[in-house]
């Protein structure tokens, strides 16, 4: 199969998507709309719409890595603790953004880690296994 695999970093830096908030008048304020919406542009401008149109039926292995910015100070060489975000919250935002493109269903495997660099970005990897995607899972080594 060929162009099965997509792959880009985009230059939003991650943010975890916060689950929406009642307020006391019963009302609720929605997730951040806005950080999901720079999401979609960087995909839209590294070509994964047109990646997704060709793929929209496949079963997909999603591959991410968070960048987060380093803090100028602190003792942990990873973003771990209350302040840096769950990393599921992160994949929430990750694949709200692409499901406009491809439904987020069709997503069989993820693999995700989060770390620390000078910028903050999304390495985003999305693989296509096939319309013809069995039983087998192909190992992670195939990302």
């Amino acid at each position: 199969m060929q162009n099965d695999l997509f792959e880009a970093t985009l230059a939003v830096p991650p943010k975890p998507l916060s689950r929406p908030i009642v307020r006391r008048d019963g009302r609720t304020v929605p997730p951040d709309r806005e950080h999901i919406g720079w999401v979609q542009e960087e995909l839209f401008a590294h070509g994964f719409v047109r990646w997704a149109q060709q793929h929209k039926d496949e079963p997909l292995v999603v591959a991410v890595h968070f960048v987060k910015k380093r803090p100028k100070r602190g003792k942990f060489i990873v973003p771990i603790g209350r302040n840096h975000g769950d990393i599921d919250n992160f994949l929430k935002l990750l694949l709200e953004a692409i499901n406009d493109y491809i439904n987020d269903c069709m997503v069989v495997r993820v693999v995700a880690e989060k770390t620390y660099g000078d910028e903050g970005c999304y390495v985003v990897k999305v693989k296509a296994l096939g319309v013809e995607y069995g039983l087998s899972i192909p190992p992670l080594t195939t990302l």
